[in-house]
């Protein structure tokens, strides 16, 4: 039996408890390294690279050993992506995750005894794994990379890169682990005997109107950990999408009054007002810039007078094709809350084809 009772977790962080009678050592062959004792371990759900590098760069800074973690082979069902990235503390704290639930207490095990022995080291789980007893239900075959000593000043580099907002590719090998890190996208995968995992910056979201539309998108992009901008003439509106969860507040002044917002290639630029009137200007802005995503809140009868305001404006038919609307992947949404899961939904799935695969 272990005690959990004084373990205690924050939001987004899970207590793992694995724990195994004992049985005789030769009943221990071809089984996975967690059922010879029990593992005890915290986990938190860290999502993105620059996250979990920054996690490796605080750790290694506080002088703890930190092993990072790459998935480097993925085939069938899978809970994450080939290239994912993941860290494992000695004390077994866990950040970011490989599975749902299924291996990552073995995982933390394994990458304990990868810092304890200070050698790069391989996994497969599923199909072809000789772990007998971990099996993935989803049928599919998972292959890990660890690295128990990955270079600090590489760490820093790729979390500073990305938290910049500048994609950048991190470069494995089998023997050494993490060799390095260069500014650039590339496809994430095995060449020469070198696994390269491409990360893009977070998806940031800038969000122009009033209303609850906007409070509805601040409070579901903070529960996606999206970071989300507020522009609104309304400091009431602004302020309650602040308290649901938006980083920012930037005050529209008047529909003629020009503000930069800014967008880069990895943000997306949506408008939810119901006064039209306020869109013209921002959207003439937001297509100037490389934002990837730019939507508006409207009809598709409202679309259509939208994108004829943009051409008398003198914006190229090519610049007036990338806003779309009606947004969203659900058709007529009545209430704040299902636009803003269906306009998320879209604007992620823009996302995520920014990554070469």
């Amino acid at each position: 039996m272990v005690d959990t009772g004084d373990l205690k977790s924050p939001d987004r962080m899970v207590v793992l408890v694995r724990v195994q009678s004992w049985v005789p050592p030769q009943a221990l062959v071809g089984m996975s390294c967690f059922y010879q004792k029990a593992t005890v371990i915290t986990q938190e759900f860290l999502e993105t690279a620059e996250d979990v590098f920054a996690f490796v760069r605080a750790r290694q800074a506080a002088g703890e050993g930190c092993c990072l973690g790459v998935i480097t082979d993925v085939s069938g069902g899978s809970a994450r992506a080939c290239g994912t990235v993941f860290a494992v503390t000695a004390q077994g704290h866990m950040a970011g995750y490989v599975s749902n639930g299924c291996v990552d207490a073995d995982v933390v095990a394994q990458a304990q005894q990868a810092l304890q022995q200070g050698t790069p080291r391989s996994l497969i789980y599923g199909a072809g794994s000789p772990f007998m007893d971990l099996q993935l239900p989803c049928g599919g075959t998972v292959k890990l990379l660890l690295d128990p000593a990955p270079a600090a000043d590489t760490c820093a580099d790729i979390a500073a890169a990305l938290t910049d907002r500048q994609p950048v590719t991190a470069r494995f090998d089998a023997q050494n682990g993490l060799t390095g890190g260069a500014q650039g996208t590339s496809r994430t995968g095995w060449t020469d005997g070198v696994f390269s995992a491409c990360h893009i910056p977070r998806l940031h979201i800038i969000t122009a109107g009033i209303g609850a539309p906007i409070f509805a998108l601040a409070r579901a992009a903070s529960a996606l950990s999206i970071p989300t901008i507020i522009a609104s003439p309304d400091t009431h509106d602004a302020g309650a999408a602040l308290a649901a969860g938006a980083k920012r507040h930037v005050a529209l002044i008047s529909p003629d009054t020009p503000v930069d917002l800014a967008p880069d290639r990895y943000t997306a630029m949506l408008l939810m007002f119901h006064a039209h009137d306020w869109e013209p200007l921002i959207l003439a802005r937001a297509l100037g810039s490389d934002a990837f995503y730019i939507g508006a809140l409207g009809s598709a009868r409202t679309q259509g007078n939208r994108l004829e305001t943009l051409a008398d404006m003198g914006l190229s038919p090519i610049d007036i094709a990338r806003v779309h609307g009606p947004i969203g992947v659900l058709p007529s949404a009545r209430d704040s809350g299902t636009l803003a899961i269906s306009t998320l939904a879209e604007i992620i799935g823009a996302y995520r084809a920014l990554t070469p695969r």
